[in-house]
């Protein structure tokens, strides 16, 4: 949930689950819901949501300046950390807020790293790999809303003018799903 000074702002369940732990028995959301805030225009992608590139895109396209992404990363994922997150946010001008937790719990331990990256991909802060931390950063909302950058006849690209959606209906269509299988 999203809550500001005056309460609720709304909702977002996690729409892609790995089936791993509780994921097994939860239902996945079925909206990527962009909310409007005094701090700006917020969508929400949770944990493994940021796998799927289309996520952020759709939260983008949809007019997001931020992106909070709350998250579990195991050691295991810090590839996430140190690439993805900055793609995400490169790749649709937004800001990308990652909270992921330290430490270990049961079996498994968690590699840290949040971060808050701008629309051109840099770190504008970020936690270490162990200890919590509190971030913050100054947010320009016109870089996330500009989603062109041009500098005329030498460098142009229109992230979002440029895109060919006719070419992309592979990502619409009906697959079948990738099962997996562990052997002992």
């Amino acid at each position: 949930m999203l809550v500001g000074p005056d309460g609720l702002v709304g909702t977002y369940r996690k729409t892609h689950l790995p089936f791993l732990g509780v994921d097994r028995f939860a239902v996945p959301g079925d909206e990527l819901p962009v909310f409007e805030t005094p701090l700006g225009r917020i969508g929400i992608e949770i944990c493994y949501d940021l796998r799927f590139p289309e996520v952020t895109r759709a939260l983008a396209l949809a007019g997001a300046d931020i992106v909070a992404h709350p998250t579990n990363f195991p050691v295991a994922a810090r590839i996430q950390t140190e690439l993805i997150t900055r793609a995400r946010a490169a790749e649709n001008r937004v800001y990308l807020l990652t909270a992921n937790r330290v430490g270990r719990e049961r079996w498994g331990e968690f590699c840290g790293w949040s971060q808050i990256v701008d629309p051109y991909g840099n770190r504008l802060a970020e936690a270490g790999e162990t200890g919590e931390a509190l971030l913050t950063a100054e947010v320009d909302l016109e870089k996330a809303r500009d989603k062109d950058y041009v500098i005329p006849g030498t460098y142009e690209l229109y992230l979002f003018g440029h895109r060919r959606p006719e070419l992309y209906t592979a990502l619409v269509e009906e697959t079948r799903t990738v099962t997996t299988t562990t052997t002992t």
